[in-house]
């Protein structure tokens, strides 16, 4: 019985006296407490590009297509010299992404070789 009369006391006069203190623990305490209850983990995730739709564009996107679309004359879409310049581009693109393709499947089959 002593021993609660005494912490009461105690915790009384820290309340009366040290206030600060009190809600400084108080606070500490709360911000320990809430940060042990909520599992705090980054909002992006992997699956948030596979959920948007197709035609989804950020704001950064739309305004480099629109950029891009003010450089050229109207109609340039349609113009067959630059129909074929878009594709011998692609067809070079495709074809520098199928090289790296093969030397990081060669890079991974070295690195699993290796272990």
């Amino acid at each position: 019985m002593i021993k609660i009369i005494l912490i009461g006391s105690i915790c009384l006069w820290l309340l009366f006296y040290h206030p600060g203190w009190v809600l400084l623990a108080g606070f500490i305490y709360g911000c320990v407490y809430l940060l042990h209850k909520y599992n705090l983990t980054p909002a992006v995730s992997k699956d948030r590009a596979d959920n948007l739709p197709p035609d989804f564009m950020t704001y950064e996107d739309r305004a480099e297509k629109e950029m891009t679309n003010t450089k050229f004359k109207e109609g340039f879409e349609n113009d067959p010299k630059w129909q074929a310049l878009a594709k011998k581009v692609g067809s070079h693109v495709d074809k520098a992404r199928d090289i790296e393709e093969a030397s990081m499947r060669e890079a991974g089959r070295n690195i699993k070789n290796m272990q």
